[in-house]
């Protein structure tokens, strides 16, 4: 049932799992759960569509390298940030899950074969087709090209709404914000929910499971940390550490005669630009000491010039006739370093919880992941086709330069992950390789907090198929 958290709400006596965040990671792990039996509350901070009181609850500040207003770089109510999802859909590569040559801290305690097996319940989620094979970029052993794969996007939010609504074992409990955790020994017992207008209700299940984004999830956990003698995967001083995103820019542009393919075969099904994806091999990436990119080329339909002569003669086309112009944008994985990290703020929410402070800053290895990718591929053009590329001067400058010139998501992708990085020891990380707390019994985080690295794909696609590996390990163990 789909309702609102009022002074009449009734609750179950004790549900075996209660759902704190109604995102991507939430509903899919809810419909998990249901699917498998399991009574299951979903809590909601947020109502059924966009609420100045609920989305205020996301104000922060950012401290490090210009960064995202963190109340806008995310959505706060059912659906979550999939209410406006592009719908770009990728699993992440087997080498995405192994410790990369000198970074350590990359490395999963799982491998993707643990999460193939919800491949194709994650296809049927976001309702997409099958997952082309990547293949060589003929005349060059340095790079590859990559395929995604495009939802027309789901909305979370209108594709369970229903289902939820219809279905007695699940109570979708909305402007339910998350407060105190009560804990007995290593064990949550209850958590107490509260509404805009001072109304509460105390939740009791057998097991609990954070679901509120790659930021929230942070903050949450290490306001009960604070509550709780740092006794929930905080021993270590990691809850909130090794943040990151998806650095996300343009860096140049490539010029090109009419005829030139870019990708017209790639499935791309809301777009009608021509785009082609480019990523390192894993050779280069171990010979270069780079983490994972991809590199887009991104053709404007709208955007041609006359080329000077000699430009023409190299592109193979007539002085006058005109050249097609692609962005070249790169998408790249972040080093996870201590440093960079979501801390509780002085400043408090209308619940007089502390607001989420992000400490974010990007290293030259950040940038030399994207940059020598993009120097490869300007040789492949130069030596292999009539394409011609051109870098922006920020990407080959000595100093160490961002710029957020020439559109696209720039600094980010809007991908926040880490802080509750899992690990295979509490030295390392915050959850098991089972997504538990470590310290304690019965909660999880869900999402891409869990995420030790981020390789260059989408998050989406591959939180979704964590949640539903997570729901099917709560169900075994709530049978056993």
């Amino acid at each position: 049932m789909l309702r609102y958290l009022t002074p009449e709400t009734g609750i179950s006596a004790n549900y075996d799992v209660c759902v704190i965040g109604a995102g991507a990671a939430g509903i899919s792990l809810a419909q998990k759960l249901r699917s498998r039996g399991q009574t299951v509350l979903l809590a909601e901070g947020g109502g059924e569509d966009w609420e100045d009181d609920s989305q205020a609850i996301y104000q922060g500040s950012v401290e490090g390298d210009e960064y995202f207003d963190i109340e806008t770089a995310r959505l706060r109510f059912f659906g979550g940030t999939t209410n406006h999802w592009g719908g770009m859909c990728r699993p992440l590569e087997e080498l995405d899950f192994q410790a990369k040559p000198g970074f350590p801290l990359t490395e999963w305690p799982i491998s993707r074969s643990d999460l193939d097996p919800f491949l194709d319940e994650a296809r049927e989620v976001v309702e997409i087709p099958e997952f082309p094979d990547d293949s060589a970029l003929e005349g060059t052993d340095d790079l590859r090209r990559v395929h995604f794969v495009f939802s027309q996007p789901v909305r979370f939010a209108e594709k369970y709404r229903e289902p939820f609504s219809s279905d007695p074992g699940i109570d979708v409990l909305l402007h339910a914000n998350a407060q105190e955790a009560m804990l007995e020994d290593q064990k949550i017992t209850s958590v107490r929910f509260e509404n805009y207008s001072g109304h509460s209700v105390v939740v009791k299940a057998d097991a609990f499971v954070l679901a509120c984004g790659g930021i929230e999830n942070n903050r949450i956990l290490l306001q009960w940390n604070r509550d709780h003698n740092n006794g929930l995967g905080n021993k270590n001083d990691l809850v909130g550490r090794y943040w990151m995103e998806h650095l996300t820019q343009t860096i140049g542009e490539v010029a090109f005669c009419e005829g030139t393919s870019f990708g017209d075969d790639d499935v791309y099904l809301p777009f009608s630009r021509s785009r082609l994806y480019v990523a390192p091999t894993q050779r280069f990436m171990t010979e270069n000491g780079l983490l994972n990119c991809r590199i887009r080329l991104d053709r404007d339909p709208d955007m041609d010039c006359t080329p000077p002569s000699w430009i023409a003669k190299l592109l193979g086309t007539a002085p006058e006739a005109p050249a097609r112009i692609a962005w070249l944008r790169s998408s790249s994985e972040q080093e996870p370093v201590f440093e960079n990290r979501v801390t509780l703020s002085s400043d408090v929410d209308r619940f007089g919880n502390p607001r989420a402070k992000l400490h974010w800053r990007r290293s030259d290895l950040d940038r030399r992941t994207f940059r020598e990718p993009a120097l490869a591929l300007g040789q492949f053009f130069a030596e292999k086709t009539k394409v011609r590329m051109r870098l922006d001067d920020w990407v080959l400058s000595s100093e160490l330069e961002f710029s957020c010139e020439g559109g696209g998501h720039c600094p980010g992708g809007y991908h926040h992950m880490g802080g509750t990085r899992m690990a295979a020891t509490p030295e390392t990380g915050v959850v098991d390789l089972n997504a538990q707390v470590f310290g304690s019994d019965n909660l999880f985080c869900a999402g891409s907090s869990v995420f030790p690295s981020g390789g260059f794909c989408n998050p989406t696609f591959s939180i979704v198929q964590l949640s539903l590996r997570l729901g099917d390990y709560l169900a075994d163990r709530n049978l056993k």
